[in-house]
Formats: structure tokens, C-alpha cells, sequence
């Protein structure tokens, strides 16, 4: 039997971090690592400087080198928002799958 897809890894994960009631505030969910695709990364958090007030989306941000060097690069008042949560125990970055280098949207409701 192999490893499971990274896709039913990330559902198993939310759904032992977050209870139901706070993910159904979501649309979607914006997963940001902070390693691999450089370029990539760089577009996610680009992505979440110009979308931070948008309380549909819940971004998570994973395998940082520091929280001072995240919160020097995207901002003290944007990482503390209601809808930003960090993954200081990297429970969303999985080495092993190679999709954990790549910015990701999980999309909770249609």
C-alpha cells in the first residue's frame, strides 16, 4: 500500500487542527510554504498582501524560517489578522510530498 495523496493528507490535517464551525467561514484556503518555488512563493505572498481583508479566505502559512522573518517581510498587522494562521509546528509542509514546495488553494465551498 502507498502513501496516501497529498490532497487526503491536507484534508486529514485541517480536519484534526481546525473543528468544522471555523473552517465553515472559509471559502477556500491559501497554503503558503515558504521554501521551494521561489518564484512561486513570492506570487502566493503577493497574492496575500493584496487579498489579506478578504475574510472568505483563510490563509495558512507553513515551514517559515522564523516568525520575525515572516513578520519583517509581510508585516506585523497582516500576519495577526483573524483570517492568517501560522504553522509554527509545520503541520501543513510535508517534505516527502513534493507538492509542499508549491503554493496551494484548497477550496472548502463551491
Amino acid at each position: 500500500m502507498g502513501k496516501i495523496s497529498y490532497e487526503k493528507l491536507m484534508e486529514k490535517q485541517l480536519a484534526e487542527i481546525f473543528p468544522p464551525s471555523f473552517l465553515s467561514n472559509y471559502r477556500c484556503i491559501v497554503l503558503i510554504p515558504n521554501s521551494g518555488c521561489s518564484g512561486c512563493v513570492q506570487e502566493a505572498e503577493d497574492y496575500f498582501l493584496q487579498h489579506q481583508n478578504n475574510k472568505d479566505v483563510l490563509f495558512i502559512f507553513t515551514n517559515f524560517p522564523s516568525q520575525k522573518t515572516l513578520t519583517i517581510k509581510l508585516g506585523k498587522d497582516s500576519l495577526t489578522q483573524s483570517n492568517v494562521w501560522l504553522d509554527n509546528d509545520n503541520s501543513f509542509y510535508y517534505p516527502e510530498y513534493v507538492e509542499s514546495i508549491y503554493p496551494c488553494v484548497i477550496f472548502l465551498k463551491e
